[in-house]
């Protein structure tokens, strides 16, 4: 139980100080990644926990990792057609792969622009539940209180 309880702290303290103030491609894959790790550590220690709460923090960062992954497909999609540029000769084939790498860049944008609006305190509500479920998932775990204290900050 202590080893749970401790994995669960360190990646939760690990998840919350990647949550980007100002979120771009790159904090926002780190937060994928970490939202994995997160998901995958419950997933494992679903059993000890015994919780309702841990489906719930599941399920909300199964969502969280499904949106990120999808701004994640969009820039591989971009790198895949900028690497393929070098191997077009026809200059209407390049135009066409130049096209597609704009709608993915455009594509891109939204996805982090909708990052940020979820970031929102009005539109995040979401990832506010998350927390409140983790926070409870840790009381539930019978934490001492100065455990929890470092993840809000």
């Amino acid at each position: 139980e202590g080893w749970a309880n401790s994995q669960i702290v360190d990646i939760s303290r690990q998840f919350f100080a990647a949550i980007p103030g100002d979120p771009n491609v790159r904090s926002l894959h780190r937060l994928r990644i970490l939202t994995k790790r997160f998901r995958y550590t419950l997933d494992l220690l679903k059993p000890i926990l015994n919780s309702g709460e841990s489906r719930d923090v599941v399920r909300a960062l199964a969502e969280l990792q499904k949106q990120l992954g999808s701004l994640q497909d969009h820039v591989a999609a971009k790198a895949q057609f900028q690497r393929s540029l070098k191997y077009l000769s026809a200059p209407r084939h390049k135009k066409i792969v130049r096209r597609l790498i704009n709608q993915e860049d455009a594509r891109i944008s939204v996805r982090v622009m909708q990052f940020q609006l979820r970031s929102d305190s009005n539109a995040c509500e979401q990832l506010k539940s998350c927390i409140d479920a983790i926070l409870t998932l840790m009381a539930v775990a019978k934490l001492p209180s100065a455990e929890l204290i470092p993840l809000i900050d």
